[in-house]
């Protein structure tokens, strides 16, 4: 007898420029996040108040101020499993323009592996001699170390509770998300699939634990978010301007898959 055949799903690979004509529409979208704050671990001379200073006084004394600095360090983690092979050039093209949007202090690249039930890092994605690491490592104290994975959650990890906890270990560290590359209708087949809810934040930056998530619908008695909330965004501009507006403002709300 013939061996049966499943039915296959068309999914286009990415070319040279996975993320198209978006690039700039998707640096702009990251605008929200282009924020600098006083750090007071940092000083520098105040020039103008040091010129008032001795104006006023005659004392040559240096007046310091805070330096003004980014807010927030990325995390870039790229699930570098077998499928994600496809996706290699989006993840050099998330990580060029997360570079260039000169919204955050630092951005270091890890590597995710997913092929076992227990996940952990390497200091390299894509080449596996890099030094292992464990997921805590990109736990900051500080809560100032955004985490965001690039990832299509085909993964054995992601379909057990190996990602899930690692994901809410970092949700409960700082904000969080995860960059799905495979087309939305595909995205119920993986282990990252998700549903549209209404989240509201009540401070900026803030880790996504403290999310207030309801469903967009239904009264909060009849359906409850029990879990860590981890937006997953497909790679445009659009789903990233909605969750840079909301990770950067003071207290928001929006509707996040």
């Amino acid at each position: 007898a013939a061996p049966s055949r499943s039915p296959a799903v068309a999914v286009r690979a990415p070319d040279r420029s996975a993320l198209g004509a978006g690039q700039l529409r998707l640096g702009k979208a990251l605008r929200p996040l282009r924020q600098r704050f006083p750090d007071p671990r940092r000083r520098e001379h105040d020039i103008a108040r040091t010129v008032d200073a001795i104006a006023e006084t005659g004392m040559p004394d240096t007046v310091t101020r805070a330096v003004r600095t980014r807010w927030l360090s990325l995390a870039l983690v790229v699930d570098d499993g077998v499928s994600m092979v496809l996706w290699q050039r989006l993840a050099a093209d998330v990580r060029a323009l997360m570079e260039r949007a000169g919204a955050f202090r630092d951005v270091r690249v890890y590597g995710l592996d997913t092929r076992g039930g227990t996940p952990f890092l390497r200091t390299v994605p894509y080449r596996h001699h890099g030094r292992v690491l464990t997921p805590e490592t990109l736990c900051d104290p500080s809560g100032s170390t955004l985490v965001l994975v690039v990832s299509d959650g085909v993964g054995e990890a992601w379909r057990g509770d190996g990602m899930r906890q690692v994901m809410d270990r970092w949700g409960g560290c700082g904000p969080t998300a995860i960059i799905q590359p495979l087309p939305v209708r595909l995205w119920a087949s993986t282990g990252v699939a998700a549903r549209r809810w209404h989240v509201t934040t009540r401070r900026r930056g803030g880790p996504t634990r403290a999310w207030h998530v309801t469903d967009p619908d239904l009264p909060p008695d009849l359906v409850r978010f029990d879990s860590v909330p981890v937006p997953v965004l497909a790679p445009t501009p659009e789903a990233v301007a909605d969750w840079a507006r909301l990770v950067a403002a003071p207290g928001g709300t929006a509707l996040l898959p």
